[in-house]
Formats: C-alpha cells, sequence, structure tokens
C-alpha cells in the first residue's frame, strides 16, 4: 500500500478512481488554501492539482480507462448559497456540464469511453426539492432519466455506467412508501425495475454484472441470469475466519476482481479487500488461517468443511483436489505444532 500524499502540508486526500493501466489516479485533497481540490496522480508527477486556478471547492469523482478524462463536481458560491455543477476535463479542454434553470447537478461516474456521464440532478425551488438520475452525452446533452413512479417527488439517482454509456445502474423509488430499488437504464428500454433493494457501486465493461450493498448482507453481486448474490456465501471459503465483506466498491471490467471494504466480526476492525473471484488453489502444509501456526484452528476449519467439492474451497482444501476430504486432515496432522 502507498501512500499519494496530499496537496498541503497537513491534512487529508481521498482518491476515488484509477485508470485501465493503472497509471492515473484521481481523487481530493486539502490544499494550502484550506480548500478541499481535485487532485490527479501519476508515478512520474506525483500529486497534482486539476486546475490550476482552485478557487472552488472540486472534487475527481472518476477518470476514463485511458487516463486523460476526468469528471470533477465544483461547488461555487452563488449568492447567499452555493451552486453544483460539473466539469470534464478532456486534452481538448473543459467540458462544464450546465444543469436546467433552477437545477444542480452532481456527478458520479463516467463510462470507461470517456463518452457519458452519469450522476443525480437536483431540481427545484424548495420545498419541493428533486433529485432524479442523469446521463450526459455530448450529442444528447443532460438527459434526466425519471424515476421508477409517476410520483411528481419521486427521487433516483444514478451511480454507474457501462464502457460504452449505454447502459445505467442507479436506485429510485418506486411505488408507495418511498422504497428503493435498483434500476437499468437504457436508451432503448428505459428506466427498469431490477426487482432488488442493492445499492449499485460499479459493473463491468458490459454492464453484465453489478456489484455493491445490500442492508445486513454485506457485499453482494448482481446479474439479469442469477439475480442477487450474497459474495460472503458463494466465497465463504476465501474468507478470512471471523470477518465480512461488507461492501463492494468497484468490480474489474472482465468481472474477475472486486473490491471494497471488510469488517472483523469481533473489533469491527475495517480493511480494504481483493477478491479474486477465479482464485487458483495452491497447496500448503495445512496452516488454513496463515497464521504461521498448524494448530486446532486449521484442524477444525477442515473439519467444518469436510465433504464440501468445488472450485472455490479456498485454503481448507490443502491439496488443492477440489474436495475437503481426508487427504486435507491427514497433512494437517502430519503438520500439526509446525511454527508454533
Amino acid at each position: 500500500m502507498q501512500s499519494l500524499g496530499i496537496l498541503a502540508t497537513t491534512g487529508e486526500s481521498f482518491g476515488s478512481a484509477i485508470s485501465q493501466d493503472g497509471g492515473v489516479i484521481v481523487g481530493t485533497s486539502d490544499a494550502p488554501n484550506r480548500m478541499r481540490i481535485a487532485f490527479r496522480w501519476t508515478a512520474a508527477n506525483g500529486m497534482q492539482p486539476v486546475f490550476s486556478n482552485n478557487m472552488y471547492s472540486s472534487s475527481a469523482v472518476d477518470v476514463s480507462a485511458n487516463g486523460d478524462r476526468i469528471v470533477v463536481n465544483l461547488r461555487r458560491p452563488q449568492g447567499n448559497s452555493f451552486v453544483d455543477f460539473v466539469v470534464f476535463v478532456t486534452p481538448n479542454g473543459i467540458i462544464q456540464l450546465d444543469p436546467p434553470v433552477g437545477s444542480a447537478i452532481s456527478a458520479s461516474a463516467c463510462s470507461a469511453n470517456g463518452g457519458a456521464i452519469v450522476g443525480s440532478m437536483t431540481i427545484y425551488p424548495a420545498p419541493n426539492v428533486t433529485q432524479r438520475a442523469f446521463r450526459w452525452t455530448a450529442q444528447t446533452g443532460i438527459q434526466n432519466l425519471g424515476a421508477l413512479t409517476n410520483a411528481t417527488f419521486a427521487n433516483s439517482y444514478a451511480r454507474c455506467v457501462s464502457a460504452d454509456g449505454s447502459i445505467v445502474y442507479g436506485i429510485s423509488e418506486q411505488g408507495s412508501g418511498g422504497n428503493w430499488v435498483m434500476f437499468r437504464w437504457t436508451p432503448e428500454t428505459g428506466m427498469v425495475s431490477t426487482g432488488v433493494a442493492m445499492l449499485p457501486a460499479d459493473t463491468t465493461a458490459d454492464g453484465s454484472v453489478v456489484v455493491g450493498g445490500l442492508g445486513s448482507l454485506g457485499a453482494v453481486r448482481w446479474t439479469q441470469a442469477n439475480g442477487i448474490e450474497d459474495l460472503n456465501q458463494t466465497y465463504a471459503a476465501l474468507i478470512r475466519p471471523g470477518w465480512k465483506l461488507t461492501g463492494a466498491a468497484a468490480i474489474s471490467s472482465d468481472g474477475r476482481y472486486i473490491v471494497g471494504v471488510g469488517a472483523s466480526l469481533d473489533d469491527e476492525t475495517r480493511e480494504a479487500f481483493l477478491l479474486d473471484t477465479l482464485a487458483q488453489c495452491a497447496a500448503h502444509n495445512g496452516d488454513v488461517d496463515q497464521n504461521g501456526c498448524v494448530d486446532d484452528a486449521d484442524l477444525l476449519a477442515v473439519l467444518f468443511a469436510f465433504g464440501n467439492t468445488g472450485s472455490n474451497l479456498g485454503r481448507v482444501d490443502v491439496n488443492c483436489d477440489s474436495t475437503v476430504d481426508d487427504a486435507d486432515l491427514l497433512i494437517v496432522l502430519f503438520n500439526f505444532g509446525n511454527g508454533c
């Protein structure tokens, strides 16, 4: 884990997105003028402000796959209040996304090809303030994506978008009572309910897989074919004993890697996780929990998983034959006490 630093002598910084090759990282940092401003980081140049003139608070929220386009939320004073708007920093200059009169917008993501931006649009006047999901392209401008109900003041938020910008996921109020449901939007179908209440965080390049969080389940994955899936159940054998994946934040373009936050069930310690959904088994000496000691905990782990079969068994499949059986148990017993 490498610190990217900060733009001021003291303070905080927050990374929010990374390019396809990992060479460009964008986010927000405290600055010498005591504002929080958007940054762009590369190994060659370190952390640099996105704008040379930082008169307003800004936050870089996403970057295109090749790292040359950055989506930035800005807030500037207007009279006795503030106005929120979005700028798209491109190699050909800055594109400002001005919301309709009486509205403000905030971006959440851009497509990998840099052709579309999604987020939420705040429609005034008060007190009848409504949040609506939006999608922007150079061809269409800002599109209000609507909501899953005809209620006048129903809210919706766009959260992630496919690589080509054609598929958008977010959440919307649906029906009475203000219940929230994840939606899928395309130009052909418009906004369609997925029927699940998960909060989407990211999607694969083709828009077929979505990851995020769902209440007490924690980290989840959704597909059109299989619906909702609890990652803590599917990959239970890969998760450190006593821990839970509490939320998924991003997924690689091909769907193999998922990152997010996990928490210890004992003391609520939080750590980042990287889940390889196609992890290859590595045979070992019986130290299932990787604490350096082959002991009762390792023996119990194998016993509790005894009889399980499959390709995602994790370290309880000590000899990597896709079955937890006598052979795995014997390896633990033969090495019992090693390293303790």
